[in-house]
């Protein structure tokens, strides 16, 4: 019995390695070149903000609707009124465009 025990301890284990060496010879995949990668991250990138704006944008909505009749028409005349106080202003303080860098001209 134990000349049977061995040489199925041995099967077993030739069987292992035979079968188990495949796992690690699989074929690897071509590395993709870094001009793609970019265009599929800045890709990825703007579809995950236009998600998020969406998303925004129906939450502003319900928002809007939930709110009684004399609060929608404030919201509307302030809205009004900050759009006609921000006409002709910059978006960025003097400051923080005093101290931002430039962008270099290609």
């Amino acid at each position: 019995m134990s000349k049977r025990k061995s040489t199925i301890i041995i099967l077993l284990t030739v069987l292992a390695l035979a079968f188990g060496g495949d796992l690690h010879a699989q074929k690897q995949k071509k590395p993709k070149s870094p001009k793609k990668q970019q265009k599929e991250f800045i890709k990825k990138q703007n579809d995950q903000a236009k998600v998020e704006q969406e998303a925004l944008n129906a939450d502003r909505e319900k928002h809007k609707k939930i709110q009684d009749k004399a609060t929608q028409k404030r919201m509307k005349q302030n809205k009004k009124r900050m759009k006609r106080i921000k006409k002709g202003k910059h978006q960025d303080s003097f400051l923080k465009r005093l101290f931002t860098k430039k962008q270099k001209r290609k």
